[in-house]
């Protein structure tokens, strides 16, 4: 009876210690690429300035109608670290407040298409060569044939310009991306022994779909996702740059970026340094990436 009692606890204590022991294993794998924690350590950076703006950002109530033309174009300088625009607002508080709906835009644009996209992929790959299958690839492939950012401009143009119907022009034309992904995968593997075992076993469609195929192709999805969460941002800011996005006073980094492209050269900071922050956020993500594949991989 005391040998029962005293193993009871590993036991119940293992699945803790593999769970630990497996993470410790993808983050060794993660920290082999060291550009890969340099951009993760710039998206840590990028989110922490955007959630605690109203603290680190010297002049928080800078972000709306705020007018101030005695400190109106100011150059660079130690009480403006990246100077101010027209009106005197400050540009680092206000790219720290933009960095908020950047992410906005990056995380509801991939919550909202990854699972959409993937669950269609799913069904198309198990079930190739039904008439359903043909439909959604026939349609994913009407809309692979635009570009992302010409199908969310035309779905701008019609609707209000605002934040949220900028998430969902984007949503619109970004979810083929990963229908073609999860059924180039699915295709591959519903013919794969361990998917015709569970078949024979009697095992449901749903239970084949998302306990089988889905976790095999969990690792492409995730990678591609960490990628495109910078090129969502990037085409969100395009939206915004030509005047489709969040609207003022409201900071945007595209309609930063655009506002202050008509005083080029002379003030060269109202553009260049919201410019420079949309390229520090696709360069992170896009290192990250790198990175969250080689974590994912089954290579060791």
């Amino acid at each position: 009876m005391k040998n029962e009692k005293s193993k009871a606890p590993q036991s119940a204590g293992a699945p803790k210690r593999d769970y630990w022991d497996e993470a410790k294993k993808l983050w060794y794998k993660f920290s082999l690429n060291r550009m890969s924690v340099v951009g993760l350590c710039i998206i840590a950076v990028i989110l922490i300035l955007a959630v605690f703006q109203p603290v680190i950002a010297p002049y928080p109530d800078h972000i709306g109608a705020v007018v101030d033309f005695e400190n109106a174009s100011r150059a660079p300088c130690a009480e403006y670290w990246m100077g101010t625009d027209t009106v005197g607002r400050d540009i680092m508080s206000r790219i720290f407040y933009a960095f908020r709906s950047a992410f906005t835009m990056g995380l509801g644009v991939l919550v909202a298409t990854v699972p959409v996209g993937s669950i269609l992929g799913l069904i198309a790959g198990y079930w190739r060569g039904r008439w359903f299958s043909t439909l959604i690839m026939r349609i994913t492939d009407v809309f692979l044939a635009l570009p992302p950012i010409i199908l969310a401009l035309c779905v701008c143009a019609v609707l209000r310009p605002t934040l949220l119907n900028s998430l969902l022009a984007m949503c619109f034309a970004w979810w083929p991306w990963y229908t073609r992904l999860t059924y180039s995968m699915a295709t591959s593997l519903r013919n794969e022994m361990y998917i015709k075992s569970a078949e024979l076993l009697g095992a449901s469609k749903v239970h084949i779909l998302f306990r089988e195929i889905l976790p095999n192709c969990t690792g492409s999805i995730l990678t591609k996702a960490t990628l495109d969460m910078g090129w969502v941002i990037l085409n969100g800011a395009t939206l915004s740059f030509v005047g489709l996005g969040e609207q003022p006073p409201a900071p945007a980094l595209g309609t930063m970026v655009s506002d202050g492209a008509k005083y080029l050269p002379a003030q060269w900071w109202i553009s260049i340094f919201p410019a420079l922050a949309i390229m520090l956020i696709v360069l992170g993500f896009n290192l990250m990436g790198d990175g969250v594949k080689d974590m994912l991989s089954g290579k060791e």
